[in-house]
């Protein structure tokens, strides 16, 4: 079968895994802001057999250990806030995440 570009929403919910099923192998294309939702789009073969993937949005200004098998895809703005997606590729590590700085606020990141 030939490949397709399908969407995958996400919650706007900095700092939790996500975990979307898609068909193996999907190429993983972008993100943005559509009708509110934060929103991955990926290439895939709808026959292939299915796997879960792992997202995480990151805020502005809010900690986290990126060097631990997180992949940025994508920052998207959906008003007032600024998200970075990252999808977590080594599922044998997890991400730890920190609370903003003291000091921050969402009125800094637009």
């Amino acid at each position: 079968m030939s490949e397709v570009v399908w969407k995958y929403p996400l919650d706007a919910d900095p700092g939790v895994e996500q975990v979307r099923e898609m068909p193996e192998g999907a190429k993983v294309l972008t993100a943005q802001v559509q009708d509110g939702h934060v929103t991955i789009w990926a290439q895939v073969d709808p026959s292939r057999p299915k796997e879960n993937r792992r997202f995480v949005i990151v805020g502005t200004g809010q900690g986290f250990a990126g060097g631990m098998g997180m992949t940025w895809i994508a920052t998207v703005q959906r008003v007032p806030y600024v998200w970075h997606v990252y999808e977590r590729t080594n599922v044998s590590s997890k991400a730890e995440f920190r609370d903003p700085a003291p000091g921050y606020s969402s009125a800094d990141v637009s």
